[in-house]
């Protein structure tokens, strides 16, 4: 698309592992974005299996996809590319992975995890997953435990965890882990949320090219607008967003409600989706240490200040504009559609203003075609 025309291209959603962790982009796709989006635009999802979150910003760069969702540290990777990546909201606030075993195991910090396993099971090089099960195995090795990666594709996690009792698995798929932790096939046994080291630290962001983002400015902040409503919608636990994901993933109720209350505790959401400059540096530091490497401060400050902080201004408004009108006038304001939009916004959902709330994960893209 060139900047001067009106795309009649739909955009399509493309997300990778779990799409259970991505809740707050699914509910907005099934509300339509809530009507905000500009004419001629639309965006669908579709499912892709075993790609890693570099292969993702790889082909946002080289114009298969328009938007994805991947790691912000792999655009340290970016080299002699042609195309800039920009990326534009925050969509896990923490590193949302659980670690889930047989055994039952109970431990307090995931530097024990060596003494008790002889296998952690990853996806592949290139995910979050890889990344922290590195670390762990890493730190089990200078504490004179041997742990060894084991990786599987996105959902073999659970088969590989079957098949060997003494290993334990990570995983972003809370619904499966909460169902399996009540009927007590697994345990969940730590989140790394809980861990100073993973605790506020960017794990998945809405990236994009920088020429999509200078040319459709005005559908990019509508998108991320919504993004931020759904999510307001998420941490507050509204009854639609539970009939939603439950329907969606033919779940149990009591599974449903129970995954969301963990992912609430666990604080795996934003309150708001603008990406911070620390909570981003961390993530790229993590990412870099699993990889044996030191990070570069003043490079990373250099990338931040390239490819964040000229676009995070306009999820900074969005999360202004829904705290000080709240979500039933920010939408009114912004579509002629409002009776669309209140056949499912509850009454006693009422304007949910902004406190001090808190959301869940794991990597996408977006295409126009």
């Amino acid at each position: 698309m060139t900047g001067g025309e009106r795309s009649t291209a739909s955009s399509a959603l493309l997300w990778t592992v779990f799409s259970s962790t991505f809740l707050s982009l699914l509910y907005a796709e099934s509300k339509n974005y809530f009507n905000l989006l500009p004419p001629g635009y639309s965006l669908k999802t579709v499912t892709v299996q075993a790609a890693s979150d570099q292969n993702i910003l790889e082909k946002v760069l080289g114009g298969q996809f328009e938007f994805g969702v991947c790691d912000p540290a792999t655009v340290f990777e970016v080299s002699n590319h042609k195309n800039s990546p920009a990326q534009l909201c925050a969509l896990v606030a923490n590193a949302t992975f659980w670690a889930v075993d047989r055994l039952h195991k109970v431990f307090d910090d995931y530097q024990e995890i060596g003494k008790y396993y002889d296998t952690i099971i990853s996806y592949h090089k290139g995910t979050s997953s890889h990344a922290i099960a590195q670390r762990v195995a890493k730190e089990s090795k200078s504490s004179g435990d041997e742990l060894a990666v084991m990786i599987v594709n996105p959902l073999q996690e659970w088969t590989a965890l079957k098949n060997n009792p003494k290993a334990i698995a990570l995983t972003p798929d809370i619904l499966k882990a909460s169902r399996f932790d009540q009927t007590k096939e697994y345990s969940i046994q730590y989140s790394f949320t809980n861990s100073p080291e993973y605790y506020n630290t960017l794990l998945s962001c809405l990236t994009t090219r920088q020429d999509v983002a200078q040319n459709h400015t005005n559908f990019i902040e509508l998108l991320v607008t919504s993004i931020q409503i759904a999510t307001c919608l998420v941490l507050a636990r509204n009854d639609d967003v539970l009939i939603f994901a439950k329907e969606s993933w033919s779940e149990d109720e009591s599974y449903v409600s129970a995954a969301l209350d963990l992912a609430l505790k666990d604080k795996s959401f934003p309150d708001s989706i603008e990406i911070k400059r620390a909570a981003w540096i961390q993530a790229a530091e993590l990412a870099q240490s699993s990889r044996g490497a030191t990070l570069d401060k003043q490079v990373a400050g250099l990338k931040f200040d390239n490819f964040v902080a000229p676009f995070s201004h306009l999820a900074g408004a969005a999360f202004t504009k829904i705290s000080n009108e709240g979500i039933k006038r920010t939408i009114a304001n912004r579509t002629s559609k409002r009776n669309a939009c209140s056949r499912w916004l509850k009454t006693n959902t009422l304007d949910i203003l902004l406190l001090t709330i808190s959301i869940l994960p794991a990597n996408i893209y977006l295409y126009l075609f």
